[in-house]
């Protein structure tokens, strides 16, 4: 058959211990191997031991999660109101209510401050004419005292629309402090609605955070578990690698047959709990996207009371500027009727002054006339004694005359000297009444001096309390002038000043107001925007949740040919080893192996499509 025989060792010794050398080298090598299958089983078994310690930690710790969820989902629903709604609605007709209330009270206050000027113009008006009217109705009554007169009933009437008007004045009031409680009532309400909104919302919030937070720690330990178990089986797989799909045992495709369908069952729950978490969310949305509108038409609102508030503060700038602007020319007119009053009292001062001087000229000359009197007097005692002496001389030449006739045969020595005699008392006669004509001349001239002085003195006297009489009457009149300009000039001023004052209040009011409602709007405006980062996370967690779950719904059939290639790894454990979880929340999770000593373990993970997608398995097929 071949031509080449082969070659025969000569020595046969040799040959034989060559033999046993290789069955030698053959056991040892058997020996190391089964030596490395115990050291990995004990590994293996140490790891499954730390597996199953991190599996049971992981399940407590998600069944506390999940009694915290069902402790705080009940208390979410007991604490969140049926009629979030309907509150919301009655809200904002209270408010549109409490809106068209101030707008009333600002009405009724402008209506107010009309009337109440108007009745002050009436006051003033009868005030003024209220004399002669009363006069008028003094006369008509007396003229005719059976009629009544227009003007008593017109008196009567303007009484009684005073009377009318303050009971209307108090009646408003009364409203207007009535309609103020109701409207801080309502405003309470709001703050304390708004406080436990913003209290459900944060207890929301934390929820969803510690929901959240109870899934992301749950998916973690289980893909952690999942790494370990792929690690364990990867390194207790033969060198030659996993078998193929051939080489699969039948109790493994049996298995995998009997797993198919409650797999297309889970991924179907799965897919339903991802449309109702997804149809959820989406309501979510629909109530805070209807929460941030009505919070914009609430800033829109509270905007528009703003600029409401805003011209009222403009307007009621421009009347207090005019309000300055008056109260400058009052201040100037008073400053002018100050001036005047002073140049009047200076005037006064001067004019008694004068007075004065003239009263003491007026003594003065008094008393000159007095002096002047007295020389009058004595002029007239010396010329009635020189009239006397007259007299008594002119009896005394009656008598001499009478004796020269009655004697006409007197001596010789008589006759001889009598016309010497008659001579010398001739002249001493002569001398004597020329001396008292003169003396008696000089008396009538000073007499006529004196008189004439006196009528000039009495004349100047009368002049003089003339013109003290008018200056009296003038000083009356620039006193009373400047006291009816100083009392006009203090009513007005008190009068603006009441009107400023009032001016001032309302525009503290106002400014009051106007903070209040920049701190609604602030506080409105970082509850807008807290809903808005609220309703982007929401929005981002929808879209999240459409591109992970809406998908899954329609990948049935390529999930479960992923599942089959997964089935297709095959891990090699060791016998009579069986482990299983139950998780309520992310479906259910099956580990199984078989109770053959280096048979198949089938891994089929019951998981969501997102699960799938980061699965450790999927990354190593």
């Amino acid at each position: 058959m071949c031509d080449i025989m082969p070659t025969i060792a000569e020595d046969g010794n040799s040959s034989q211990g060559d033999r046993d050398s290789q069955v030698s080298g053959e056991g040892n090598t058997v020996e190391d191997m089964l030596l490395s299958i115990l050291d990995e089983r004990d590994r293996l078994m140490e790891n499954f031991q730390e597996a199953q310690e991190q599996l049971n930690y992981s399940q407590s710790r998600l069944c506390e999660l999940e009694r915290e969820k069902d402790c705080l989902s009940r208390q979410l629903r007991e604490k969140i109101p049926e009629d979030i709604a309907v509150l919301a609605k009655d809200v904002q007709y209270y408010r549109d209510q409490l809106m068209e209330r101030e707008d009333e009270i600002q009405e009724l206050k402008a209506e107010r401050s009309n009337t109440r000027l108007l009745l002050e113009h009436l006051e003033c008006l009868v005030a003024r004419h209220e004399r002669s009217l009363r006069m008028t109705v003094v006369k008509r009554q007396m003229s005719s005292p059976g009629g009544v007169s227009s003007e008593v009933e017109v008196l009567k009437a303007l009484k009684s629309l005073f009377e009318h008007h303050k009971a209307m004045d108090t009646r408003l009031r009364e409203r207007l402090r009535a309609a103020l409680e109701r409207a801080a009532q309502l405003e309470e309400e709001v703050r304390l609605s708004a406080t436990d909104r913003a209290s459900l919302r944060e207890q929301l919030a934390a929820t969803l955070a510690n929901i959240a937070a109870s899934s992301g720690n749950g998916v973690s330990a289980v893909d952690a578990d999942g790494k370990k178990e792929a690690g364990g089986a990867l390194e207790s797989q033969p060198p030659g690698g996993p078998p193929l799909n051939g080489g699969e045992p039948a109790g493994a495709r049996d298995g995998g047959r009997d797993a198919e369908n409650p797999e297309g069952t889970n991924y179907a729950a799965v897919a339903a709990a991802a449309a109702a978490s997804a149809a959820a969310t989406e309501r979510k949305l629909v109530e805070v996207t209807e929460k941030a509108r009505d919070l914009e038409s609430n800033v829109s609102t509270l905007q528009k009371d703003l600029g409401r508030a805003q011209d009222q503060v403009t307007r009621l700038q421009r009347d207090l500027r005019e309000s300055e602007a008056q109260r400058e020319d009052q201040e100037a007119r008073i400053s002018t009727l100050e001036q005047r009053y002073l140049a009047a009292q200076h005037d006064a001062t001067a004019a008694h002054e004068k007075a004065n001087r003239i009263g003491a000229d007026l003594i003065s000359r008094d008393s000159e006339l007095k002096q002047s009197e007295e020389r009058v007097s004595h002029l007239k005692i010396e010329l009635d004694m020189l009239r006397n002496k007259n007299e008594d001389l002119q009896v005394m030449m009656e008598k001499y005359q009478s004796q020269e006739g009655g004697q006409p045969s007197s001596t010789a020595s008589a006759s001889t000297t009598s016309p010497f005699v008659e001579n010398v008392a001739g002249d001493q006669h002569e001398s004597t009444i020329k001396a008292m004509k003169a003396e008696l001349s000089q008396a009538d001239d000073r007499l006529r001096e004196v008189q004439a002085a006196m009528a000039e003195t009495q004349a100047e006297l009368q002049r003089a309390r003339q013109r003290e009489r008018l200056n009296e009457d003038h000083s009356a009149r620039l006193t009373a002038t400047v006291d009816k300009l100083l009392l006009e000039s203090n009513e007005r001023l008190q009068t603006h000043l009441r009107e400023k004052m009032a001016v001032m209040e309302e525009k503290n009011q106002l400014t009051a107001e106007l903070d209040r409602v920049r701190r609604q709007m602030e506080s409105i405006q970082s509850e807008r925007d807290r809903l808005l980062n609220e309703l982007d996370r929401l929005r981002r967690q929808a879209s999240l949740a459409e591109s992970l779950d809406f998908p899954g719904l329609n990948t049935v059939l390529p999930m479960r040919d992923l599942v089959r290639r997964q089935r297709a790894f095959v891990l090699r454990r060791p016998a009579s080893l069986c482990l299983s979880t139950h998780d309520e929340t992310l479906s259910r999770l099956n580990w199984r192996q078989k109770n053959v000593f280096g048979g198949s373990a089938i891994i089929p993970s019951k998981c969501s499509y997102q699960r799938l997608l980061h699965c450790p398995f999927s990354n190593r097929v």
